[in-house]
């Protein structure tokens, strides 16, 4: 017989981050539905006064015990009502946080799809984007979802148990010997260093120099930017100053007499380094292939610290397939509220698969070369 499940919308944030983070229960998460991401988001980017909380915790109807949580927001903007994880472009991953073993057969999945959207508040659209197949070891049940479509996007994950030894040798002889020659490139500097950096007012210095570095680098590109946005900035800092030390968030950066090569923001989170924030330095540096040295050099020293997963998140680059990293399918969700935005939902839809056709993607490289020649 299956079981029954019932939705409830939490008084606010506090109410549900105090269940997040109770240790009574063992929750499944990716890094970006932790208690210290979502704590920095809610007092930061959450602040936004165009959106309003409603996050949903879903309880076992006969044991009242609370088995999945959902962070959600009404968002309106433009005269759109609109449902969405609490992310606003920030999270690689957006997902429920579940209870480990919870193992829901496909009714089950459908019961609590259609409890969470009983209680839902007015709205024209409802959209959960970059949601993964699983979480931590347990599926997602929204990824089994009739409507769940797969997404243009993908998460890149690198599992190493062995030992490290046996990872870099394992590597293609190619790659393995760039990374060998850019670390003697890079250690010749008189008072060359990796660090990973556990004080807190040392970590804000960096966090600055991080910062400008990848403007520079963006500007340079012609890329869209939006980590500048004073509230993404807020995040990030906030982020930073109140996980560094507690070692939730990690900070490791290549220097040469105090100067910073390249720096690495990264998020834990069980066993598992996610990779966030990356930026290089000056153009003199580029002859040791400072970013993919300094991640390296960083997935060696979390190895040692027993993390075996490396999560290089969303993106595809040439250098997380060299490295090991195996593709991660995510999916979108997307439902109108109304009769009215039938036709939205449709649209939406569709414009994720025009996105997945090759055809697509030949376009947006063109766009990007045309534009790095620019």
């Amino acid at each position: 017989m299956s079981r029954k499940f019932k939705a409830e919308i939490c008084k606010n944030w506090d109410e549900f981050i105090t269940l997040r983070n109770s240790t009574h229960y063992s929750w499944a998460s990716t890094p970006f539905q932790t208690g210290r991401w979502m704590q920095s988001w809610m007092d930061t980017v959450g602040a936004n006064s165009r959106i309003k909380a409603h996050p949903i915790i879903i309880y076992e109807s006969a044991t009242n015990q609370p088995v999945m949580l959902l962070p959600l927001i009404l968002n309106a903007q433009d005269k759109l009502y609109k449902i969405e994880p609490a992310d606003l472009g920030l999270s690689d991953y957006n997902a429920p946080v579940i209870l480990q073993g919870l193992c829901l057969d496909k009714k089950e999945t459908i019961q609590i799809w259609r409890s969470i959207k009983a209680v839902l508040p007015r709205h024209d659209i409802m959209l959960i984007t970059k949601t993964p197949e699983k979480i931590q070891d347990e599926m997602n049940p929204l990824y089994d979802l009739k409507n769940a479509d797969k997404s243009p996007l993908n998460g890149n994950i690198l599992n190493i148990p062995a030992a490290w030894h046996d990872y870099h040798w394992g590597l293609e002889r190619t790659f393995r010997k760039e990374i060998e020659r850019s670390w003697r490139v890079f250690d010749k500097h008189a008072e060359a260093h990796f660090k990973n950096i556990t004080n807190t007012s040392k970590a804000m210095e960096i966090m600055l120099e991080l910062e400008n570095q990848q403007a520079t680098r963006m500007t340079e590109l012609g890329a869209d930017y939006i980590l500048d946005r004073p509230d993404i900035t807020a995040f990030y800092r906030n982020l930073l100053e109140n996980g560094i030390s507690n070692q939730t968030v990690r900070l490791t950066a290549l220097t040469v007499e105090g100067e910073i090569v390249a720096a690495l923001i990264g998020v834990t989170n069980g066993t598992t380094f996610s990779m966030v924030r990356l930026s290089t330095g000056d153009k003199k540096w580029r002859n040791c292939s400072p970013g993919r040295l300094l991640i390296y050099k960083t997935m060696e020293y979390m190895h040692a610290q027993n993390f075996y997963t490396f999560d290089f998140t969303i993106g595809d680059y040439s250098y997380k397939r060299r490295m090991g990293a195996e593709f991660v399918p995510l999916c979108n969700i997307v439902e109108s509220g109304n009769l009215s935005h039938i036709l939205h939902a449709l649209v939406l839809r569709l414009r994720f698969r025009l996105q997945l056709s090759p055809i697509w993607r030949r376009f947006k490289d063109w766009q990007k070369s045309k534009r790095h020649k620019g």
